[in-house]
């Protein structure tokens, strides 16, 4: 056990000195990006986001344009008023908030000795250093996926509904077997519907962000294009593939 947490915390310590190096870099300053051009009225699927990055000097590598959803950039979007660099670590702060919540909510009630042992394992978990390094959102969604259980078991199936539709996600064409299916269903739905912002002096949204929502597909096409399968990291089984072929 000693072992496991000495190695836990070198790994941690490695990490923390290569973060101030991705500063300003992907997967982050995509997100950074994107928000400001949505913020500013731009399409950010369609446009290619080169020039913000020049602007605040960070680099997109790869990512000249957002992949991401439109709900996910209006959540991100109040850390534009903060610089870059500042944003880059109340962002990361966000995320180590995340971990630990998730990771308690996981192993509380399971007993001290079973999470003295687990705990170590998931922070020498590979792809939770490269989570941190590429300042993604992942860890995010597993604190929503986790409280939508708890909330499952406690039988609010409500309130699990709207987590699992915050996550994006919809209970379309999921045999509905539980009630909190239901509520998924209606809470995605509310969720697309609702909550239009009017006129901001960048134009009108609809249902949140405008018409500009529905180029979330092409933003979907582009961050499943080749050259990003053709990436070694990649790791997804439709990149696997391709890159045997």
């Amino acid at each position: 056990m000693l072992t496991l947490w000495a190695a836990a915390i070198l790994n941690l310590g490695a990490l923390a000195l290569r973060l101030p190096d991705r500063v300003g870099r992907e997967d982050f300053s995509s997100y950074y990006a994107s928000a400001w051009s949505l913020h500013l009225g731009g399409n950010p699927y369609v446009e290619n986001l080169d020039a913000v990055a020049n602007h605040f000097g960070i680099h997109l590598g790869l990512l000249k344009h957002a992949a991401y959803t439109p709900t996910f950039l209006l959540c991100f979007e109040p850390l534009i008023w903060f610089g870059p660099h500042a944003a880059y670590w109340t962002w990361q702060a966000i995320n180590t908030i995340a971990l630990l919540t998730a990771t308690f909510l996981l192993l509380w009630g399971g007993g001290w000795r079973r999470a003295l042992v687990l705990a170590p394992l998931m922070l020498l978990y590979p792809a939770l250093a490269d989570h941190f390094a590429y300042a993604q959102c992942q860890l995010l969604l597993l604190l929503i996926f986790v409280l939508m259980i708890r909330l499952i078991n406690r039988g609010c199936d409500i309130g699990a509904g709207l987590l699992l539709a915050l996550a994006s996600y919809s209970a379309a064409g999921v045999p509905g077997r539980h009630r909190w299916l239901l509520h998924t269903q209606a809470a995605t739905n509310g969720v697309r519907l609702g909550g239009s912002r009017g006129d901001r002096g960048h134009g009108d949204y609809w249902v949140a962000v405008g018409p500009r929502c529905l180029d979330f597909l092409q933003g979907a096409r582009f961050a499943t294009g080749y050259e990003f399968l053709a990436l070694p990291l990649n790791v997804s089984v439709s990149a696997v593939v391709s890159r045997i072929f």
